[in-house]
């Protein structure tokens, strides 16, 4: 079982820490209010431990955190990464290298380049083809149009084909050119 190690978060020391597991708390201070008549109020405010929230689009876990009254939301992955991982070569990108998206854990991130985390392992292969819904097509209906594409013959063009199978000529064109499902023979 590792062991967990907490680090100031780069940009808001003294007001939250992230662990090398993935966890965020915001650290035990004094906090000045001004209040609205010119008097300056201060409070204790007492640490806790953060609830990370998934980002807009579901995958990533993400926290708010404030500094001089503005707040910014700020993946988790981010936060360890830049607290931990040495990155020398300024990479732009964390990548989960189990690819499960809600271990934050450093022993689970790497700093990649954009290439690199696209490339990384099973997203390429498991939503192509039949496998991703969004296809309209099957291996065969794809490999269907690629033989039947002839511009000579009368039923061969682009146009008859996307009229047949009910897409665009674009849609046609992009398979026949290798543009869609490229890796299909």
């Amino acid at each position: 079982m590792e062991t967990e190690i907490w680090k100031p978060v780069v940009g808001y020391e003294g007001l939250y820490e992230v662990s090398s597991l993935g966890m965020v708390r915001s650290v035990d201070r004094k906090e000045v209010f001004h209040h609205k008549d010119g008097k300056q109020i201060e409070r204790f405010r007492h640490g806790k431990t953060m609830t990370p929230n998934y980002d807009g689009k579901g995958c990533y876990l993400h926290v708010r955190l404030t500094k001089n009254g503005i707040g910014k939301s700020t993946n988790v992955h981010r936060i360890v990464a830049t607290a931990f991982i040495p990155n020398p070569n300024n990479l732009p990108e964390v990548n989960h290298i189990d690819e499960d998206k809600t271990n934050n854990a450093v022993s689970n991130l790497e700093w990649c380049d954009h290439l690199y985390n696209n490339r990384y392992g099973t997203k390429l292969t498991s939503s192509r083809g039949e496998k991703n819904s969004m296809n309209k097509f099957s291996e065969n209906t794809v490999r269907a149009i690629r033989s039947e594409y002839d511009p000579s013959v009368h039923g061969g063009t682009l146009t008859s084909l996307s009229k047949k199978y009910g897409v665009s000529v674009s849609h046609v064109k992009s398979i026949v050119t290798g543009f869609r499902w490229g890796w299909l023979e």
